[in-house]
C-alpha cells in the first residue's frame, strides 16, 4: 500500500510545525542595526596612519579631507592621497586618482607635484620614457 503523505508525515509533524511558527512569531521584529557614524576626519588621523605605515588608511583619510576642503587645500589632500597610495604600492588606484586632480589655475607648485607623482607612477608601471618626459615637464614648471 502506498503511504499517504498527509496522514503519515504532515499530521504527526503538525504540533512541531505549530510550535516553530509560534516561536517565530513571539520573537518579534529583528532589531535594526544603525550604521556606525564615520569618525570625524582630521589631518592628524591621516598623518598618524601614514607614520604608522598604514598607507591605504592614510590615503582614505586624505581623500575624506579632500571631499570637504576647498581649493587649493582640496588638491593638496588629493595629491597627498596619491602619494601615500604609491607608498602602499597601490599603483592602479594612484593612477586612477591622479587623473581626477585638477591643478589648473593653481600655484605652479601643484602642477610640478602632480607631474612628479605621475612620473613615479609611470616608473612603477615600467614606462621609463614617460617617466623622463614627466620629470622634464616638472623641471620646466615656471615660478617654482
Amino acid at each position: 500500500m502506498k503511504p499517504n503523505f498527509w496522514r503519515e508525515f504532515l499530521i504527526p509533524a503538525a504540533p512541531l510545525l505549530a510550535g516553530l511558527l509560534l516561536l517565530a512569531a513571539c520573537a518579534g521584529p529583528r532589531p535594526t542595526v544603525q550604521p556606525e557614524a564615520e569618525a570625524p576626519v582630521t589631518v592628524d588621523a591621516a598623518i598618524q596612519a601614514e607614520q604608522a605605515g598604514e598607507y591605504v588608511l592614510a590615503a582614505r583619510e586624505y581623500e575624506r579631507l579632500a571631499r570637504i576642503a576647498e581649493s587649493p587645500q582640496k588638491q593638496d589632500f588629493q595629491l597627498k592621497a596619491v602619494e601615500v597610495l604609491i607608498k602602499a604600492a597601490q599603483v592602479r588606484e594612484a593612477r586612477q586618482n591622479i587623473l581626477l586632480i585638477n591643478v589648473a589655475n593653481l600655484d605652479p607648485a601643484f602642477l610640478a607635484r602632480k607631474r612628479i607623482l605621475e612620473a613615479q607612477i609611470a616608473s612603477l608601471e615600467g614606462q621609463p620614457e614617460q617617466t623622463l618626459r614627466l620629470l622634464a615637464q616638472a623641471e620646466k614648471t615656471r615660478n617654482l
